[in-house]
Formats: C-alpha cells, sequence, structure tokens
C-alpha cells in the first residue's frame, strides 16, 4: 500500500531527495484518476468526431429546378441508375439516363465513372466524354449536384426507405427509347409490352411504328428475368431481344442480344422506370404502367 507521495524538485535531478511530502491518498481517490486518466486516453470523456458511415444503398428520388424528376438506385457495391423523366402525370419517357459506379468517404458521395444516354428535348443535355454526378449526403438526403459539358444542376435527392418488394406479375406498358450511341440525335422511340410470370420470367414485345400508312410496324421480341433487390423497391432486369426487322435486328443482331440494369417503382406514381446498359447491344430505358 503506498503511503506517501513524493514529488521531486525540477532542479535536483542528482539528490532526488523529497522535497514536499503530500498526504496519503484513499483508494477511492485513486480509483477516480485511474479512471479520468483511462477516459482521456480513449476519448471517452466527450469531443470525439462521430465515425464516417457509407451512403445508405437504396432508392432517392427528387426533382431537378427545371421540372425534372429524378429517380436514382444506388446498389451496395457503388454502381448506380440514375433517370430523369418529366414530371408526374405526363406520358413521356425517360428522357436521360446515367449509368456508372461511385462510392463515398463518409462526408460526400461521387461518381467515378459514368455514361449518360439522352433524347432530344432533354432540359440537361448532356455533351461529350464523362458527366459527374456528387455531393453530401447526410442519413436520409443526398444534395446533388450534376456536372457535364456545358452545364450543371443541382438537386435535392430524398432517401426512399422500403422493404423488399415482392416478386412481380402482370401485364406492364409503357414508351420507351432505344439509343444507338450517347449523342441525342441517335434514338428509335418503340413502345414496350411485357408480362411478368410468378417465377420473374418476362415474355413481352418492342414496338416500333413504321410511320409510313400501309407499312407493318417492326416488332421484336422480349424474353428475360426480373430479379427483386433486398434493399429496395427495384428489381435487376435481364432482357434478350431479338428481331427479324432488318432495322432492328441490325441493333440487337442476327441472333438478338443481352441487355441487364434495373427496374423501379417512382414513389407515387406506380409507374415502372427501367433502364438496361448497353452490352451486345444498345442501351434502352422506358416508364411502364402496370401492373394490370
Amino acid at each position: 500500500m503506498i503511503k506517501y507521495l513524493y514529488i521531486v524538485r525540477h532542479g535536483d535531478p542528482l539528490t532526488r531527495r523529497p522535497t514536499n511530502r503530500i498526504p496519503k491518498f484513499s483508494f477511492a481517490n485513486s480509483a477516480a484518476l485511474c479512471l479520468t486518466l483511462l477516459l482521456t486516453a480513449c476519448g471517452g470523456g466527450g469531443g470525439g468526431s462521430a465515425p464516417r458511415v457509407a451512403i445508405t444503398p437504396g432508392l432517392y428520388s427528387g426533382r431537378t429546378d427545371t421540372g425534372t424528376d429524378v429517380l436514382m438506385a444506388m446498389k451496395p457495391d457503388g454502381t448506380f441508375w440514375a433517370t430523369f423523366s418529366p414530371s408526374e402525370g405526363s406520358d413521356a419517357t425517360i428522357l436521360l439516363f446515367v449509368n456508372g459506379i461511385g462510392q463515398s468517404d463518409g462526408v460526400a458521395w461521387r461518381s467515378s465513372q459514368a455514361s449518360a444516354y439522352q433524347l432530344p428535348g432533354n432540359p440537361l443535355p448532356v455533351g461529350g466524354g464523362s458527366p459527374k454526378l456528387s455531393g453530401p449526403y447526410t442519413a436520409d438526403k443526398f444534395q446533388a449536384t450534376f456536372a457535364f459539358e456545358g452545364g450543371s444542376s443541382s438537386f435535392t435527392l430524398s432517401y426512399a426507405p422500403t422493404d423488399a418488394p415482392a416478386p412481380l406479375k402482370g401485364s406492364f406498358s409503357g414508351p420507351a427509347a432505344i439509343f444507338i450511341d450517347q449523342a441525342p440525335a441517335s434514338f428509335i422511340q418503340p413502345s414496350v409490352t411485357f408480362t411478368v410470370d410468378t417465377n420473374g420470367g418476362v415474355l413481352g414485345t418492342l414496338t416500333r411504328p413504321s410511320g409510313t400508312p400501309g407499312q407493318p410496324d417492326a416488332t421484336a421480341s422480349l424474353t428475360g428475368k426480373l430479379t427483386p433487390r433486398p434493399e429496395m423497391a427495384a428489381y435487376d432486369l435481364s432482357l434478350t431481344i431479338r428481331s427479324s426487322d432488318p432495322t432492328l435486328a441490325g441493333l440487337f443482331g442476327s441472333n438478338g442480344s443481352t441487355s441487364t440494369g434495373l427496374a423501379m417503382f417512382e414513389p407515387g406514381s406506380g409507374t415502372l422506370a427501367f433502364a438496361l446498359a448497353p452490352s451486345s447491344g444498345p442501351a434502352i430505358a422506358g416508364k411502364l404502367a402496370g401492373p394490370s
């Protein structure tokens, strides 16, 4: 047991003579002192910064200052899909969609690579090069800035917490767009109709109006799969497209092509927005009503 504590004066390093005698400490005081030192060393006494967390995977939605609705899906692996379309109630299809990879650092999220596909009339005319999507975030907000060649747009996206969706079943139909490349002048606007069975199997038709009286419409068959994602009201989508029409066969190949992407429900409207990145075929996006 320590009965006395001696303090050595600074000027006396050789003699080490005790110069001040301190009354003995009680056990309670010693324990309190040790606890204080431990808390200070470990940062438990307050003042430490909160741990940084990654952005929450899931669906985010909002609207730009030009009145364009934005729906963005972030997957846990960092890939993202963002669609830009006219405000709810319009029957026009997706005007722009962006697909790429991003990451967060605990304070801000930013895309590391992205590709944009657009239609004429898009209020955010993306030029050449790779657009950038970035901004700070909180638990339920993403303050996004979409920067592209020729301009930028800032908007707030709100996180939409949802349970894992149930498997889809029924028929869906609506306008779509086939993006032959990233230039806004190269596109085809068909309509899409497909039916989803209880196992997520997709069977349908893509129709391109001929535009000429007496000429048959060009059609292509759709087969694929919709698989629910566990973290948001969205589905992984895979579609194989085949056509004997010369124009469509030229896009999708004589044996067809398979593209993969995402289908997600727009909050409030119930519309199913889908976007497929180009692989062996072109990029495709659309907004479908259903199920019926």
